[in-house]
Parts: structure tokens; C-alpha cells; sequence
């Protein structure tokens, strides 16, 4: 029951810090510069890709996010080596090569556009800003 708990709990503060990125860029219809883990995943399929919580497009540019709730322990904090400190490197590590997924994979020549990010969005949301959005959408 606790670890569903801790689950839930990440899980709503990614969706938190999605709505934050989205407000604080006037996403909305075709403008959209925020993407979430759900809009990447639809676009980079390969077997065991790992991708980011979110990435906001830039011009010439991406900011690729990643959400933790994770804190550092009391032990690891105090800096006592021990196994305490181990297990939170092994953490960050794990997000940052999560970080790294996402990154390699924009930077990769089948990286797509916003454009193609914005149709697979379209594609599988259902809300009436999208639906509005989707006779406009460019072809990839």
C-alpha cells in the first residue's frame, strides 16, 4: 500500500510540473512547445528507449525535464560513505542516463519536428483544443 502511495504521489507531481511547463509557455492548439513523457514515447518507439518527463522546445534548442521526488537520506547527507550515499548516486545516475535517453534521441536523425510531435499529440489526446487543432496540423 505505501509504495502505490509513493507512486500516486510522483505521478501527480509530474502531471503538477507538466501543467506548470505548459502555463508558463501559452501552450495551446499548434503553438504547443511543452512536450510530455506520454508525447515522446509515442514518437520514439524503439525497444527499451527510456525517455524524460518532459521537453520544451526551443528555437535551436531543448530542454529535456526530469521529475524526481527522490531526497537525499539523512545518512547520505551527513557525508558518511556509506551504502546510504551509494544508493542516491545510483539514483541520480539512473535519471540522469534517463536524461541522456531523451537527449540522444532529439539529437538523433530521426529526431523529429515539433511539427511531427504536435501530430502524434493530436493523434492520441482527446481534448477539444487538439481536436480543433487537428485539421491545421502540418504532415510530418
Amino acid at each position: 500500500m505505501a509504495a502505490r502511495a509513493k507512486q500516486t504521489l510522483r505521478h501527480c507531481n509530474e502531471l503538477y510540473v507538466s501543467e506548470i511547463l505548459h502555463a508558463i509557455t501559452c501552450d495551446e492548439g499548434t503553438t504547443r512547445r511543452v512536450y510530455d513523457d506520454a508525447d515522446l514515447k509515442a514518437v520514439y518507439t524503439a525497444e527499451g528507449q527510456r525517455i524524460a518527463d518532459a521537453a520544451i522546445d526551443y528555437p535551436g534548442a531543448w530542454i529535456v525535464i526530469e521529475v524526481t521526488t527522490t531526497q537525499l537520506r539523512r545518512e547520505a547527507a551527513t557525508a558518511v560513505p556509506d551504502e546510504s550515499q551509494i544508493q542516491d548516486i545510483d539514483k541520480l545516475v539512473e535519471e540522469l542516463n534517463q536524461i541522456e535517453a531523451t537527449i540522444t534521441a532529439l539529437r538523433g536523425d530521426e529526431a523529429p519536428s515539433p511539427a511531427h510531435l504536435l501530430q502524434a499529440t493530436v493523434a492520441s489526446c482527446r481534448c477539444s483544443c487538439c481536436r480543433r487543432a487537428s485539421p491545421s496540423t502540418p504532415s510530418p
